[in-house]
């Protein structure tokens, strides 16, 4: 029974020994990927660094093999190499003097086996751009990465201020990156160009919108100015001249910023005036009766005034006359009027008449009861009675004619007995009627005033 037992097992441990002298002595394929690169060879090592020694293939430490180099092969085995990048790391206190292999693609990761720790506001930059310490790397043999240590910082805006760090190399930067826009409007210091350095502060003051109204004209623009000329300047907007704003120059903006400008301007304008000729008249002894003649012609004078006249935006505000004066005096006009009396005689249907003057008036007619008032007046200024043969006419003609014969042709003989309100303009008649034989007239008519002339005859008629 015991032999029995025996022989079992010389026999399986003969099996397994056949076996392993059957394993350990074959030729097997062994496929190896080394950066995604195939590689195909035979070997009869047990184990995975035995195949990589078969290869001939170097690796480092830190280089990544899987599986291990300790662990067994199989029948038709495939290993895999991913190679150790080399890395450079460079900080602003040092660089460091040894390089080292990493199999890492994450930026953090490879820093923090490199012994470099992040604290919040610190940037890696790789080929000088910044990136993102939790984003893979290209797969790449070297790598230089630099990190930009942060530092702190006082930012002073909008009523309030605030510490951070930064790694930024510029004032403008660290605005940029908080999320904070300047326009070239607002007021900041340092300047966007300045170079950040540790503990400094940074004071922005943003500029607010304001309003230039000047005319029909109206402007946006932003300031950070108090006054109102501050704010103009920084507008671009000169007052020049007798130019002004609303509020003045110096006054703070008020509450709605809103600033009127006023342009203005003056010119000068000379003004000429015609000074109007006067007419003199002198008697003629050779001259007829109502006859006239120039004896020598007038010229008119000329004045200038001067004018300062006040544009306000385009509009006249003011016009001031500051000084006139004549240029030159006029030069009456002299006319000669007629003082011979000669007479004419007319053939009339009332026969023969002699008369010294004619003169064209126009004639109206009138009786006791059609004098134009409400009663009745049957007298005239002379004491006749009003009837046919008696005529009115304005006063100042009766002071002169009053009680003198004349002729109308179509009504006949006359005294100027009468005086009458007369019709301005035209040089007037008023035929009298009794009420009986009235008849209306409303026409031209001549006037011939009969011989003897009166010693004291009027030359020109008033």
């Amino acid at each position: 029974m015991v032999n029995k037992k025996n022989r079992i097992i010389f026999s399986v441990i003969l099996i397994i020994s056949g076996l392993a002298l059957i394993y350990f002595g074959a030729n097997r394929s062994v496929t190896i990927l080394k950066d995604g690169q195939s590689i195909s060879i035979n070997s009869r090592a047990l184990t995975v660094g035995g195949a990589l020694t078969d290869s001939g293939i170097q690796t480092r430490h830190a280089d990544r093999i899987l599986p291990a180099v300790s662990h067994l092969i199989g029948w038709k085995p495939t290993i895999v190499i991913t190679t150790a990048k080399q890395v450079q790391v460079w900080t602003p206190q040092s660089a460091l003097s040894e390089n080292f292999y990493t199999t890492e693609n994450l930026p953090g990761n490879i820093l923090q086996e490199g012994g470099v720790r992040l604290y919040p506001g610190d940037k890696i930059r790789w080929n000088g751009a910044v990136i993102d310490a939790n984003k893979p790397l290209p797969d790449i043999k070297s790598i230089l990465l630099q990190v930009d240590t942060a530092i702190p910082v006082k930012i002073v805006y909008e009523d309030k201020d605030f510490s951070l760090y930064t790694a930024a190399p510029t004032v403008g930067h660290t605005l940029w990156e908080q999320g904070i826009i300047t326009s070239l409007s607002d007021r900041l210091n340092p300047s966007l160009n300045e170079q950040v350095e540790e503990n400094l502060t940074i004071i922005l003051e943003k500029a607010k919108p304001f309003t230039i109204i000047a005319g029909d004209l109206i402007l946006s623009g932003l300031s950070t100015a108090e006054t109102v000329g501050a704010a103009l300047q920084d507008a671009g907007v000169a007052l020049q001249g007798l130019d002004y704003s609303i509020p003045g120059e110096l006054d703070r903006l008020p509450e709605d910023r809103k600033i009127q400008v006023v342009r203005v301007s003056e010119e000068v304008l000379l003004r000429e005036t015609l000074i109007p000729i006067q007419t003199e008249y002198i008697q003629d002894p050779e001259l007829e009766l109502d006859q006239e003649r120039f004896l020598e012609t007038g010229k008119p004078g000329l004045k200038i005034s001067s004018q300062r006249i006040r544009y306000e935006n385009g509009k006249e505000t003011s016009r001031q006359t500051e000084k006139e004066w004549e240029a030159h005096q006029p030069v009456n006009s002299i006319i000669g009027y007629g003082s011979q009396i000669v007479p004419h005689t007319l053939e009339t249907p009332d026969g023969v008449i002699e008369y010294y003057r004619a003169v064209p008036v126009y004639a109206t007619s009138y009786s006791p009861c059609r004098s134009g008032s409400d009663t009745c007046h049957s007298g005239t200024s002379l004491g006749l009675p009003v009837k046919i043969g008696v005529i009115g006419v304005t006063y100042q003609w009766f002071l002169s004619f009053g009680g003198h014969e004349v002729y109308v042709p179509g009504y006949g003989r006359a005294v100027i007995a009468d005086v009458g309100g007369g019709i301005p303009g035209k040089r007037w008649i008023d035929l009298g009627y009794s009420d009986d034989d009235f008849v209306n007239w409303s026409q031209d008519t001549t006037l011939y005033f009969l011989t003897p002339a009166p010693a004291d005859v009027p030359w020109i008629l008033p």
